[in-house]
């Protein structure tokens, strides 16, 4: 089994999670409040550091278990990087790059969410608050709009 390092696919996908993922955990670093936290906070070289290596490690778990589910078997039958790796990668990156996910980046800087669960999570999932409460909406009123009534419109008849 190769290493991600091995891997050019893997490594470039790696070093695309720690760009989008490393600012995330010097936002959040010690922030405890519900709110996004001051963007003028400056941090000191030791929490730069810590945020730095936790990211890092956050990074690592999240591109194993993006392998471990999305992996596809090559031409020679070993698993690969390929078509679902890369679609899931480019979601993932897609949505944690955008600030407006608030909560979803305060959840993965506090381990509130692991690579695990951040790795299978839907697109739904990852949209930020407002996008889903209009999925939440629409699919309710799609459903209310799917139910038929039955409408009995001729009398019934008791067979003898």
């Amino acid at each position: 089994d190769r290493d991600a390092t091995d891997d050019p696919t893997r490594k470039y996908c790696t070093g695309k999670l720690l760009e989008v993922l490393e600012p995330i955990f010097n936002d959040y670093h010690d922030w405890k409040d519900e709110t996004a936290p001051p963007k003028n906070r400056e941090l000191s070289p030791e929490e730069k550091e810590r945020a730095r290596q936790a990211a890092a490690n956050f990074v690592q778990d999240l591109e194993h278990e993006l392998f471990e589910h999305y992996s596809e078997p090559d031409k020679l039958g070993h698993p690969a990087a390929s078509g679902k790796y890369k679609e899931r990668f480019r979601m993932i990156t897609f949505n944690l790059a955008k600030e407006d996910r608030v909560i979803l980046r305060r959840r993965i800087a506090f381990a509130e969410l692991t690579p695990s669960e951040l790795a299978q999570m839907s697109s739904t999932e990852l949209a930020n608050e407002q996008t889903k409460q209009a999925i939440e909406h629409a699919l309710k009123e799609s459903l209310e709009h799917s139910i038929l009534e039955s409408r009995i419109t001729a009398p019934r008849a008791k067979m003898t």
